[in-house]
């Protein structure tokens, strides 16, 4: 893989061309053929411009461009575009996401509780409601009143389990989220569900791992919003897909262990909402997330 990072009046350090390599080869698992990645960072006004070529043996050049505060945030922002650009024809790692293509949706109210509390699990009630733990497809969920979207920044279709929710709900979908975009990470935001056998779709953008931070506050902050947004419209029966754990890089297993956390957690607070079922990809994703909930209920 050969990487070219251009920084105009922008310092071009290691860590972005790491953030580069690590976010390209998981796009690329299972890919073999010569990569070429260019990126070009500009100083702007108030942003920073990020705009982002990747180059495969045999393909035309795939581009995109993204503003941002920084750099760092900026060349996220468009790894996220081209992660959702990839995935209906890209591998990714199986358990990724809920759904074969991984990644790439939450509004935050005020005052919510952190629902790791430093790590804790002292706010979860020990008689709280297990998730359940299933390998299938998201878009196939009939009996539950709703699904969470791993959605991108624009709420729009892409890869993986945005993809697949879009396609399964119909184009009314992405028209009902286009004036709830863009949320960030760790927001949540809900719409109907229309072509989808549920009544609801909420949305969550899950973090970047090692860009996004705090990831464990955000990826908490997306699950406990997902619950809190379905009880406010009085959901029976929840859906999950495995936030953050395809091309956005969080380790399955420490995605688990925050997964599973702060779903007991919120049970705890919205009880109705249940069953919440977390809807995997593999066996090894479902036995890693059981492995995260007997921890997690050790704990309580």
């Amino acid at each position: 893989m050969r990487i070219v990072i251009r920084g105009d009046q922008i310092l071009v350090d290691r860590r972005l061309y790491r953030l580069v390599r690590r976010r390209v080869k998981a796009l690329l698992r299972g890919r073999g053929g010569d990569t070429r990645v260019e990126v070009s960072l500009r100083a702007a006004s108030d942003a920073v411009c990020c705009g982002l070529e990747l180059h495969l043996a045999g393909q035309a050049a795939l581009r995109t461009r993204a503003s941002a505060p920084d750099a760092a945030a900026a060349l996220a922002a468009a790894l996220r575009n081209l992660a959702d650009w990839f995935g209906p024809t890209v591998p990714r790692a199986a358990g990724e996401d809920g759904f074969p293509g991984g990644p790439p949706a939450c509004q935050t109210g005020p005052g919510e509780a952190d629902p790791r509390r430093d790590g804790t699990m002292a706010e979860m009630d020990e008689g709280a409601t297990a998730p359940e733990l299933v390998v299938g497809d998201i878009t196939g969920q009939g009996d539950l009143d709703a699904v969470v979207n791993a959605a991108n920044a624009a709420l729009m279709p892409g890869g993986g389990v945005a993809g697949a929710i879009h396609r399964a709900a119909g184009p009314e979908l992405a028209e009902a989220c286009r004036p709830l975009a863009p949320i960030r990470p760790g927001e949540a935001v809900i719409t109907p569900a229309f072509g989808l056998p549920n009544q609801w779709v909420i949305h969550c953008l899950g973090p970047v791992y090692g860009v996004d931070e705090p990831a464990a506050e955000l990826l908490a902050r997306c699950y406990r919003e997902a619950l809190r947004l379905a009880a406010e419209q009085g959901a029976r029966g929840v859906g999950l897909p495995a936030l953050s754990t395809g091309a956005f890089g969080y380790p399955m297993d420490e995605a688990a262990a925050v997964a599973v956390r702060t779903v007991l957690a919120a049970l705890a607070d919205y009880p109705d909402v249940a069953p919440v079922r977390f809807v995997l990809f593999s066996e090894t994703a479902r036995q890693v997330h059981e492995q995260a909930l007997t921890a997690a209920r050790g704990e309580a």
